[in-house]
């Protein structure tokens, strides 16, 4: 994981234009953006493909268990998937995902909680989620992605 400062984030804030929720903000200080947890099937030949775009950019997006996305990367991956391009960041910003489930992480900044939803729904039925705050979201979904090891 690569931990960002504030003053890095306000500069990549500047860069897109727009304030970055502050669920997003504590967690890119207080854990970092990357890979979160072991290679997707424990299975280190996986991360030798060929990296896209984004990946040669800002870091793995795939090939693992889990990511958390670097702030700059995150239109270029979900832009596609918003009915209204508007609603990429206002309310909702998708930070991440668990790849294994085919869960995305996705803050409401409107109200600095986040959710884990599944990746075929869309972001009009993402109200009736169940929307957490920091530390419960973190306990509920990341310190089990932090806290996993690969099997041996």
């Amino acid at each position: 994981m690569s931990r960002l400062t504030y003053p890095e984030i306000d500069e990549i804030e500047r860069l897109l234009g727009h304030k970055l929720p502050e669920f997003y903000r504590r967690l890119l200080v207080e854990v970092g953006y990357g890979p979160v947890g072991v290679a997707l099937g424990s299975d280190p030949s996986f991360i030798d493909r060929e990296l896209s775009d984004v990946e040669l950019k800002y870091g793995p997006v795939t090939g693992f268990d889990a990511v958390i996305y670097h702030p700059l990367a995150v239109e270029e991956i979900y832009q596609h998937a918003f009915d209204d391009p508007a609603e990429l960041f206002d309310p909702y910003f998708p930070f991440g995902c668990q790849n294994v489930t085919q869960e995305i992480w996705v803050i409401d900044a409107s109200k600095d909680v986040a959710a884990t939803v599944w990746h075929e729904t869309f972001s009009r039925e993402w109200e009736d989620e169940d929307w957490l705050p920091y530390d419960q979201w973190q306990k509920r979904y990341l310190e089990p992605e932090l806290n996993r090891d690969a099997p041996t």
